[in-house]
């Protein structure tokens, strides 16, 4: 399975939007460590799994649990048990996955859980639960 990496294969509006500045020869090499059982995850096999690898690594006798995605407008491995994250077609960028854009202030923010209403912190004088993105990873 020694197969060049082509667009057609990955899938998501993060390298769609990213091809360009994103050396997709350099990035098919790279690879990243999982922060939990510390395995070497390849970019590549990140990619062809549609950006959801279960991590080919072991903990404590078993399969490390993680699962793994890359963002390509930040240049780094998450996982998706952690922190999932979508790509923001506005913002350009990838967001924790329970955020909402705001086309008012054009920023991205965290979807309130407790309370019924879903108006942006713009409407509201509220800074504090804006996403710039994921803090998890």
């Amino acid at each position: 399975d020694d197969q060049p990496v082509h667009l057609q294969e990955t899938s998501g509006e993060c390298l769609r939007h990213n091809v360009l500045r994103v050396p997709l020869q350099e990035l098919v090499l790279r690879t990243e460590m999982c922060s939990v059982c510390l395995a070497q995850v390849s970019v590549e096999a990140i990619i062809k799994a549609d950006n959801a690898l279960p991590c080919p690594g072991m903990l404590k006798g078993n399969k490390c649990d993680q699962v793994h995605g890359y963002s390509f407008c930040r240049e780094i491995m998450y996982s998706q048990d952690v922190g999932p994250l979508r790509h923001c077609i506005q913002c350009r960028k990838c967001v924790g996955k329970n955020t909402i854009h705001c086309m008012r202030c054009n920023r991205c923010y965290v979807k309130p859980t407790t309370r019924f209403d879903s108006a942006c912190p713009c409407s509201q004088g509220e800074e504090e639960i804006f996403d710039d993105g994921c803090d998890l990873c």
